[in-house]
């Protein structure tokens, strides 16, 4: 045991775990530090990998889904997400076709194209951004237009009469 060869060897994979252990530390404070500045993020903001697969979300996002956030956790498909949306009564557009509203808006999310308007609640509406990252996967931000659309409503009404 007193060999000098074991005791080099000992000593470099003591070093080898503690340079791994310092490597861990340092891409969790990172982490860490990602998520602190998306949920800084003032939109609903969503990051879905190559298989439409849910890899990171802000606060607004899981705000969004009320009750239903735990029925959404990370690893989750895009077409789960908009099921259990259409499932708990958060999109208004799918009560008369639910499947033909789900079935519309995967194919959107299938080629994403840029922006359009989304509603989130009876009187609640987002402009959502849609694109497709380097690496194959989704990007999606959504931005509360719900008082732009109200005054929308209102000129319209306005000029009705």
């Amino acid at each position: 045991m007193n060999d000098p060869a074991i005791i080099v060897g000992l000593f470099l994979i003591f070093g080898i775990v503690l340079m791994l252990g310092i490597a861990l530390v340092r891409a969790n404070q990172r982490n860490r530090q990602l998520v602190s500045g998306i949920n800084q993020i003032s939109g609903n903001f969503s990051l879905w990998d190559e298989q439409g697969r849910l890899v990171l979300f802000n606060q607004r996002f899981a705000d969004d889904l009320g009750n239903a956030v735990g029925a959404v956790p990370p690893g989750s498909t895009f077409e789960h997400y908009i099921r259990t949306r259409v499932e708990n009564g958060l999109v208004p557009e799918s009560r008369d076709d639910a499947e033909g509203w789900i079935e519309q808006r995967l194919e959107h999310y299938r080629k994403p194209a840029g922006a359009f308007e989304i509603r989130m609640g009876e009187d609640s509406w987002n402009l959502v951004s849609e694109r497709r990252t380097n690496q194959g996967g989704v990007v999606i931000y959504g931005v509360d237009i719900s008082a732009l659309k109200a005054a929308q409503k209102t000129a319209f009404e306005s000029e009705q009469k």
